[in-house]
């Protein structure tokens, strides 16, 4: 196998001419010179980070509304680094709503999946928690990393081929396909040559 080289990473011309997945980990995609490996974890963190990058700089993002407020309950030291970051998950598409004592999240962004909402709040101030210790990219940038790495679909999660080419679509239309947030390879690719190499075919 061998790593695109990430300024090169362009999306195939024939892009969705034969594509699968393996093990509900990886994307198999048919390019013109052979095969394109993706890790569909890290490619939807890609998407999910820039995307998030992108409403935190603008300051705007709009959430899908909740039918029923969910109550969300914090720890004291979560409660005061929530209160920091407030501002910038309400500009991911949070929306929170503080009433009779009692925070409520009232919208999430449309990558939150339905029944995770309190935990996806919790576990990205903890991932940004780490973050800030760990990476020196600055405040927005490792909250979107963060909501990148909570929010992306996981290993094992099945795809439908619609959804897969959705995914691979965006994936190559991210200023660098290439990497996650944090710096781990994407995309792989095994050329035809090397198969036939490998075969001992000559032709």
């Amino acid at each position: 196998l061998i790593k695109m080289p990430h300024s090169d990473i362009q999306q195939p011309k024939r892009l969705f001419g034969s594509m699968w997945q393996l093990h509900a980990k990886y994307i198999f995609v048919q390019s013109e010179d052979g095969v394109i490996i993706i890790d569909q974890h890290a490619a939807h963190e890609r998407i999910i980070y820039e995307r998030s990058l992108k409403a935190l700089n603008d300051q705007a993002s709009q959430g899908q509304t909740l039918l029923f407020p969910i109550p969300l309950q914090l720890l004291p030291e979560d409660q005061l680094l929530f209160n920091d970051i407030r501002h910038d998950l309400e500009s991911l598409g949070f929306l929170f709503l503080e009433q009779a004592g009692q925070l409520q999240i009232q919208a999430v962004p449309f990558d939150i999946a339905a029944g995770t909402e309190h935990l996806a709040v919790q576990d990205i101030i903890t991932q940004y928690r780490e973050y800030e210790q760990v990476r020196p990219q600055g405040s927005r940038d490792n909250l979107a990393a963060s909501m990148g790495c909570k929010a992306a679909i996981k290993a094992g999660h099945i795809l439908t081929l619609d959804e897969m080419k959705s995914l691979v679509h965006d994936l190559f239309n991210c200023d660098m396909p290439g990497v996650c947030p944090h710096g781990r390879p994407i995309i792989l690719e095994m050329q035809l040559r090397e198969f036939d190499r490998r075969f001992g075919r000559t032709s």
